[in-house]
């Protein structure tokens, strides 16, 4: 094809123009590449599949894909593919869609377009056992849907359909057996058209064929221990590495404790879905077990009951004794506080436990204080604490067996301590190298002891020389061998009263020299 080529410019200056043809009269335009045959479409799940070939394939560089919906006499680009293949996604549902492929050269330059194929896309699904992840028989049901101009469907594992699968009647439902050996399957599904086409890729769906279910191990904490009413039994079941069934286990006079999976530290699971299952079970009040038989059953997400699996230890439940009250609770001073409770009833008495806590929660963990094996003392007096503290007691009543209960808590507030009043010193030289110390008697109900300080020069204080420690409070002088006394070396004393939370008060302080 050849075109003369003129080109004018028209110049407007000083009010003439100007006519400027091209020397080259004759250039050629470069031809259009062959049309694309043979158009075919593989329908998808709401896609179309297109193929087609080309006489030349040598000067295209790209393909493009035109298409008209219903009531368009236009056709327009949707796409486009350097190869003779090309998929398109996304197609309204149940509507006649017409295409058209058209090849473009190196040179921009478009062929005609090809013949017109048209499709109508629709749904393209497969479910196995209406989309469950496992099943525990190799019979299942593959659910398809599919648009009506689909007359046959091969079914199969083998996502090439290489196994001898042959073409059967299209129908929404079919029965398939799954390959044996549990585990994951994938079934694949094809369709062929009434055109005679087929769908480009095959759908499919994925279930697990588990058909056993077994139990390792079941077990539980504590062991070898008589459990009453408050404790807690902590109970595992491993179910192989198997996750997302259900278990549980049961005992005499408990049909049924839930164990998890779930990592959750309320049921005591440390790690969730490990196959290991946990659940935690409060010993209610009144329930007595003697050597209970621990019983484990599980079902795993197929539905597949293990064999019932009994655990080595057994459980052992007994009523504890009926617990006391603490009727009254002072502080009778910065430095003690008493407690009364009431007798137990006990038959079998063993002890009383006294325990304390700087909070509410008052258990055999805490503080110690006192055990008493009297059921008749029912008091006691705390003389280890401190001043300005709140403190929690709890008295546990403990019978021949080991089964304890505990009271109730009370709480008492200490009141803040304030140091002893100072005693008067007075000092005399009894001979050249004794001197005589006397002192006023504390009045201090907490009194600890006198310490009585010496020193070279005055300001004695606690760093200085000690020299008594005095823990009677009646005792009220000290004889001190001093012979370093001169006429020029004095011998300086103070006495400081302890209190049993460690404050004090001073005396004055008294020189003696010869």
């Amino acid at each position: 094809m050849y075109l003369t080529l003129a080109i004018v410019l028209l110049i407007a200056a000083g009010g003439c123009d100007r006519h400027i043809s091209s020397r080259d009269p004759v250039q050629s335009l470069p031809d259009a590449p062959p049309t694309p045959t043979s158009v075919t479409a593989h329908l998808d799940d709401r896609a179309v599949t297109l193929q087609w070939t080309i006489a030349d394939a040598s000067g295209v560089v790209k393909y493009r894909a035109y298409m008209a919906e219903p009531g368009e006499t236009e056709f327009t680009v949707k796409d486009s593919s350097v190869t003779t293949s090309l998929t398109i996604t996304n197609l309204p549902l149940n509507t006649e869609l017409r295409f058209q492929i058209a090849a473009v050269s190196a040179a921009a330059v478009e062929s005609e377009r090809s013949e017109t194929v048209t499709i109508t896309a629709g749904l393209l699904t497969l479910a196995i056992d209406d989309n469950d992840e496992y099943t525990n028989r190799r019979a299942v049901r593959v659910r398809m849907n599919a648009p009506s101009t689909v007359d046959y469907v091969m079914v199969s594992e083998d996502s090439l359909f290489a196994d001898g699968t042959i073409p059967q009647v299209y129908q929404a439902v079919v029965d398939f057996t799954l390959s044996q050996g549990d585990g994951p399957k994938r079934v694949f599904a094809r369709f062929l058209f009434d055109d005679g086409t087929e769908s480009s890729r095959p759908v499919f769906d994925d279930i697990i064929l588990d058909t056993r279910a077994l139990i390792d191990s079941v077990y539980f904490t504590p062991v070898d221990s008589l459990m009453s009413a408050g404790d807690v039994y902590v109970f595992y079941l491993d179910a192989g590495g198997e996750t997302g069934g259900d278990a549980h286990v049961s005992f005499t006079g408990v049909s049924a404790v839930v164990l998890h999976d779930d990592g959750n530290a309320a049921n005591s699971d440390a790690v969730a879905g490990d196959g290991i299952y946990s659940g935690r079970y409060v010993v209610p009040v009144g329930m007595t077990v003697s050597s209970g038989q621990v019983t484990g059953a599980f079902t795993d997400a197929a539905g597949n009951a293990a064999p019932s699996v009994v655990a080595l230890a057994r459980v052992n439940i007994a009523n504890p004794p009926a617990p006391v009250v603490i009727t009254a609770a002072d502080a009778i001073a910065s430095y003690e506080v008493s407690i009364i409770w009431s007798q137990s009833s006990s038959g079998v008495f063993f002890a009383y436990r006294i325990y304390r806590d700087t909070d509410a929660d008052v258990t055999e963990s805490s503080t110690l204080l006192r055990t008493i094996s009297s059921a008749g003392t029912t008091s006691f007096s705390d003389t280890t604490v401190a001043d300005d503290t709140d403190y929690y007691y709890r008295v546990y009543v403990v019978d021949n067996s080991g089964l304890r209960s505990g009271s109730n808590v009370v709480s008492v507030t200490t009141p803040e301590n304030t140091a002893p009043e100072n005693v008067i010193l007075a000092a005399r030289l009894i001979d050249p190298t004794t001197v005589g110390l006397s002192w006023t008697m504390s009045e201090a109900a907490d009194f600890e002891s006198y310490r009585i300080y010496r020193g070279t020069v005055a300001g004695t204080s606690p760093s200085s020389d000690l020299i008594a420690v005095i823990t009677s409070r009646t005792t009220v002088s000290f004889d001190d061998y001093a012979p370093f006394i001169t006429a020029t070396d004095s011998a300086f004393y103070r006495v400081y009263v302890y209190d049993r939370q460690g404050r004090y008060g001073a005396s004055n302080e008294v020189a003696v020299s010869q």
